[in-house]
């Protein structure tokens, strides 16, 4: 309650800016909630550090002003890395922070259960992998692997 009213104080009297959060899986969710913000993820924990424009392609069918809104938005709450490149033109790459990475177990869960509990028949996930590498761990992160998800192949048979 004390930190609601600091922040109340703090934002100019405007509750409207501050989130509404009632239970620690609140917090959790405003950090990984959005369209993209699991994707981008994924994406950066299967293959590492990656550079804005090779990012962005990888995932496809988002625009570039909402990728870098959900970019800043994982970097603002910790979960990303942003590294500004020396020279010209100037190089940005983004990584996965040890915040992010301690996100893994929680992601796998929710991994497991939408790969349990979706309707194959109503629902086709993007060919090759889905997810995040089944042999993915905090001490062997980036390397070559199989998601734990549906290929393509595995959803019409």
């Amino acid at each position: 309650m004390i930190a609601h009213i600091i922040y109340w104080l703090l934002n100019g009297g405007n509750m409207m800016k501050y989130p509404r959060i009632d239970c620690p899986i609140d917090v959790t969710m405003s950090m990984i909630e959005g369209r993209w913000k699991c994707t981008i993820l994924c994406k950066l924990l299967n293959n590492g550090p990656m550079r804005y424009n090779h990012l962005l392609k990888s995932i496809g069918g988002i625009s570039p002003r909402i990728f870098t809104l959900q970019l800043k938005s994982l970097e603002n709450d910790g979960l990303i890395n942003r590294l500004v490149g020396q020279g010209h033109p100037v190089k940005v790459t983004y990584s996965v922070s040890e915040k992010g990475v301690s996100l893994v177990p929680v992601l796998k869960a929710l991994q497991k259960w939408g790969l349990e509990n979706t309707l194959y028949d109503k629902i086709m996930f993007d060919p090759g992998t889905v997810g995040i590498s089944e042999q993915y761990t905090a001490d062997r992160p980036y390397t070559e692997h199989q998601s734990i998800g549906i290929t393509k192949d595995q959803q019409t048979s």
